[in-house]
């Protein structure tokens, strides 16, 4: 994608690591959005 197709994305989905979150953050103003697997798979974690 380079610098300039970066600068296009407006929204990433991704799991919860780190280390995505960080990239997505440096390299793009883009909104990190968590897809429902992840998500669910953290409730479940947290209310079990």
């Amino acid at each position: 994608m380079g610098e300039a197709g970066c600068t296009l994305l407006e929204q990433v989905a991704m799991d919860m690591w780190s280390a995505y979150i960080a990239s997505v953050k440096l390299h793009s103003a883009a909104e990190v959005v968590f897809d429902k697997f992840h998500t669910a798979q953290h409730l479940a974690r947290a209310v079990g």
